[in-house]
């Protein structure tokens, strides 16, 4: 078993754990409240702009301090039911985000050799269609189909 594995361990325990973390809603409000949301993203903003790469800090107090800090906004945010419409703009880019990561780099790739410097003026916008079209005509079905009650064959139903 190697160092890395071993150190590994407790943030895949974390990531396992997450899915029930989100569906719990006991949480108290203090954990939740605005206070606690400031702090979150306080910390996030400053752990953003720290260069802690290669360092123990990175591993034993950043990485934990981004998992509750998530928890925390995860939560917070879920107590929200009404949407103001200046934050639909970034509802839809977390939608597509996970699209958006995978399209970027290779879009950049194709785009440098004939942009050169305004590679990034239209690797952007194309990102963002690139990851909406694939949204749209891959994850979207994906996701539908997965919420569809499957009867089983030979099942009569409704008797």
């Amino acid at each position: 078993m190697s160092l890395t594995y071993t150190a590994n361990v407790p943030y895949v325990g974390l990531v396992g754990v997450s899915p029930a973390i989100y569906q719990q809603d006991r949480w108290p409000r203090a954990a939740t409240g605005p206070a606690a949301v400031a702090v979150a993203v306080a910390l996030l903003a400053v752990l953003s702009v720290v260069d802690l790469r290669g360092h123990a800090a990175a591993y034993l107090l950043a990485g934990p301090a981004v998992a509750v800090a998530t928890v925390v906004l995860v939560q917070a945010g879920r107590r929200r039911v009404t949407l103001r419409p200046v934050w639909r703009p970034l509802v839809a880019l977390g939608t597509v985000s996970y699209a958006a990561y995978l399209w970027n780099y290779p879009l950049r790739l194709w785009l440098r050799p004939t942009l050169d410097d305004a590679t990034g003026l239209v690797a952007v916008p194309a990102t963002l269609l690139a990851a909406a079209v694939s949204w749209w005509l891959v994850e979207r079905p994906v996701q539908r189909a997965g919420r569809r009650p499957r009867v089983a064959a030979g099942v009569s139903a409704g008797r």
